[in-house]
């Protein structure tokens, strides 16, 4: 079916007409939509202003000495007051075992060095 037939068979003043009542519907839609507050249902109207909290900071200090309880390949756990944190060594490998110094707290990890 092409444009042809249906010029043929319904004629130009059809398609006027359903141009005309599509674009007219189209635009009450459109600002019913706006006039009523709809999309404020769909819209985030509250901010978080929480802040994220460094527990390490206030557990663990730069200079304190830890033990490897696995291999630090970089990454690897310590002991530090008996209490398990996740570490990064700062230049090598570091056998299970070995006395460690945290040389500085970021907010998810601490960074070593080995003693």
């Amino acid at each position: 079916m092409d444009c042809r037939s249906c010029t043929k068979n319904h004629g130009v003043t059809a398609g006027h007409i359903t141009l005309l009542t599509t674009a007219v519907s189209t635009g009450g839609f459109l600002w019913w939509a706006f006039t009523s507050k709809t999309w404020n249902r769909f819209s985030l109207r509250t901010v978080n202003h929480a802040k994220a909290i460094n527990y390490l900071e206030n557990e663990v200090k730069v200079g304190d000495i830890a033990t490897t309880i696995s291999a630090m390949r970089p990454m690897g756990t310590v002991l530090i007051n008996d209490k398990k944190y996740e570490a990064l060594s700062q230049i090598s490998f570091i056998d299970v075992g070995k006395a460690v110094i945290v040389i500085e707290v970021l907010p998810n990890k601490l960074v070593v060095k080995e003693a």
